[in-house]
């Protein structure tokens, strides 16, 4: 695998990657469910992994899914299959 990119994502896509949901609830498996689609869309083809720690709070758009509230960030790399 190759390093496409360094992103950093938020938490709903860092669920998703890791593949561990938080909880059952129907609210975290429609914001689970809404990252997966904006991870696919945004990164056809790839691969996310979260690669660190925390990196604190934004405002900025997830790169991963792009969902654009408010919140922690987490440092992940994006891998192409070649």
């Amino acid at each position: 695998m190759r390093k496409v990119d360094d992103i950093q994502i938020c938490t709903a896509c860092l669920t998703v990657v890791d593949g561990d949901p938080a909880d059952g609830s129907a609210e975290t498996q429609a914001w689970c469910t809404a990252a997966a689609e904006g991870l696919s869309r945004n990164w056809p083809g790839m691969t996310v992994h979260g690669t660190g720690d925390e990196g604190g709070f934004s405002w900025s758009a997830c790169e991963g899914c792009g969902n654009t509230d408010g919140g922690t960030r987490f440092p992940a790399a994006v891998l192409a299959d070649d």
